[in-house]
């Protein structure tokens, strides 16, 4: 017989090290995962409106920011808080298990506090996938047409995901056609995380995409030193938006892999702490591309102006064949010198080159600002905005 203080079951070193897995090591991991990410989430969080804040271009888009970087930072706490509560009432529930404590607490209060956590994710999911929408509808000049497939994508991925929840809450309520109900909510689990992934990678792409097509438009304008901005712009979107695809994948592989009998118990923990950070993910990727484009993007420009001479700035000539280009030399005044700068220009060139502007500062980047920095290019750049009034 086992004595009245040892834990009832322990009988071997592998017994005693499980053990403390259970009671020790996996919630430790788990809370430090938790509490680490959002502590980083939360900084980001404020940086991201401090960079809203300081970029003067796009009110209206600004305070649509705001609020739903707002809200999307509420929606994570709430889902911190579900899954601290009940990741700790059950290890409570395990403790009292294994060392045979007197008082519990209610079993339910855990899987209640488990299931708000999903709603919780459910919204962080689809308001991240709305930001990005909202991003790529305005980076591709307010275009519907574009966002028509990522929305359809959103959609689904909301449908599968509501419904193999739900499914799963019918087989944990009902044991007939248990294998059925079983097979069907592991199928609707995997649609969810696929079509999540799916729906990510063709946002990110979409960005990315719409970045390299006016970086490309603006290399014939504006040369190397400007383009490379746009180049660091794309490298932000890609690596920041495939963030959240890389977690939901290993989430994948790892609840739906098939391994060795000695690993499934470990790889079960890592699945249960990757998928309990999923919802700070999804709000981390939107987040970060605004903080890395804002802040990053400009201490670039800062260095770049600082360090080259105006002399060095490029100035650019368009050349087009229609019939609408003009021809213009004026005089431009620099520290007593009197210059002449012939510049042939197209309005529909100078038009998509300044909507182009606005739409990439709108990400926090205000490329648009300091491109014309130098008097010769702010000449220009009056030139053609008087041609598009025109």
């Amino acid at each position: 017989m086992a004595s009245a203080g040892r834990c009832p079951g322990v009988r071997t070193p592998d017994e005693a090290a499980q053990l403390i897995d259970i009671l020790f090591s996996v919630p430790l991991a788990t809370f430090s995962a938790l509490v680490f990410t959002y502590g980083f989430y939360t900084l980001l969080f404020i940086a991201s409106l401090y960079v809203l804040d300081i970029n003067p271009r796009g009110k209206q888009q600004k305070i649509f920011h705001i609020v739903s970087s707002t809200l999307l930072f509420l929606l994570v706490t709430g889902q911190v808080l579900c899954h601290l509560v009940s990741e700790g009432v059950a290890l409570h529930s395990a403790w009292v298990v294994v060392l045979s404590l007197g008082s519990t607490l209610d079993s339910s209060l855990s899987g209640k506090f488990q299931e708000a956590a999903f709603w919780f994710f459910t919204l962080i999911n689809t308001l991240a996938e709305i930001i990005l929408i909202h991003r790529t509808w305005v980076v591709w000049g307010f275009s519907k047409r574009i966002i028509i497939i990522p929305i359809l994508f959103t959609l689904a991925n909301l449908a599968t995901g509501i419904v193999g929840h739900m499914l799963t809450q019918l087989r944990s309520t009902q044991k007939t056609a248990e294998g059925l109900s079983e097979t069907q909510s592991i199928l609707f689990s995997g649609v969810f995380m696929g079509v999540n992934v799916l729906t990510n990678l063709v946002l990110t792409g979409l960005l990315a995409g719409r970045i390299w097509y006016i970086r490309h438009t603006n290399s014939k304008l504006l040369g190397r030193v400007y383009t490379k901005r746009y180049s660091a712009l794309i490298s932000i979107i890609l690596e920041s938006g495939a963030l959240y695809p890389l977690f939901l994948i290993a989430n994948i592989v790892l609840t739906f892999g098939v391994f060795p009998v000695k690993d499934r118990l470990r790889i079960a923990h890592a699945a249960a702490i990757i998928s309990n950070s999923l919802g700070l993910v999804a709000a981390i990727a939107p987040t970060l591309i605004v903080v890395r484009a804002g802040l990053g993007i400009s201490i670039e420009q800062t260095a770049v102006i600082s360090s080259s001479s105006p002399s060095s700035m490029p100035i650019s000539t368009l050349r087009a064949a229609s019939h609408q280009e003009r021809s213009t030399t004026a005089p431009v005044t620099r520290a007593g010198t009197v210059r002449s700068f012939p510049t042939v220009w197209s309005r529909d060139s100078w038009r998509v080159e300044r909507d182009s502007d606005s739409q990439v500062d709108y990400l926090g980047v205000r490329i648009g600002d300091d491109k014309f920095e130098d008097s010769v290019l702010k000449y220009h750049y009056q030139q053609r905005r008087s041609v598009v009034m025109q």
